[in-house]
């Protein structure tokens, strides 16, 4: 390896070696005091250099995607670019994402459960509380009784992921369609059932 002196900033001579950087294969002299495994020519390329991430694609749109690998083993198996990509899948016919589907898809029949599509037909395409209508991709079609199998229209109500998460978190319930603070969590009652309904 070649080596000079170099002044430091306090100017005193100190060795450099020519090396080629792991990354970009490019020669620079670094500092033989600061010389490890890995040795990177600039910040830009230490980054990428030791980055973890690997190219996969996601598996429903075969879009090029980069994961780390700490990321790439999800509980379904399927890797996706996006929650836009990952909700298609799960609500798609298609064989391979069969296992995704939640109980209320009717994996039995094979026959997607039609709420949202009644919701969003007879209802505005806005959260119901807070009027979010920005994009209707992240809106929610919440049971009101928390019973998903009663689908009558009457009790659905569409919600942004904000008040929905409200909701089924217990923070909040619904009275009469409206959202009040939940100041007492019954007891032995899921959050989504807490429903209160006034004559």
């Amino acid at each position: 390896m070649e080596e000079i002196y170099i002044k430091d900033n306090q100017g005193r001579s100190r060795k450099h070696v020519k090396i080629i950087c792991d990354f970009c294969k490019k020669e620079f002299y670094k500092p033989t005091r600061f010389l490890t495994d890995k040795n990177y020519c600039s910040r830009k390329c230490a980054q990428k250099g030791s980055s973890t991430k690997i190219l996969t694609e996601c598996d429903f749109c075969k879009i090029p995607i980069k994961r780390s690998l700490s990321k790439i083993k999800s509980k379904s198996g399927f890797k996706f670019c996006s929650r836009k990509c990952k909700n298609l899948a799960q609500e798609s016919d298609n064989i391979r994402f069969i296992a995704m589907h939640p109980e209320h898809f009717h994996k039995l029949d094979k026959k997607r459960c039609d709420y949202r599509k009644k919701a969003f037909k007879h209802y505005p395409h806005r959260c119901e509380i807070c009027c979010y209508n920005k994009f209707i991709d992240v809106l929610d079609v919440h049971h009101i009784d928390g019973n998903r199998k009663n689908s009558k229209l009457e009790n659905l109500i569409i919600l942004c992921e904000n008040c929905h998460g409200e909701i089924t978190r217990g923070c909040s319930i619904l009275v009469n369609r409206k959202l009040v603070p939940n100041k007492e969590k019954v007891i032995g009652s899921s959050p989504a059932s807490t429903t209160i309904f006034y004559e």
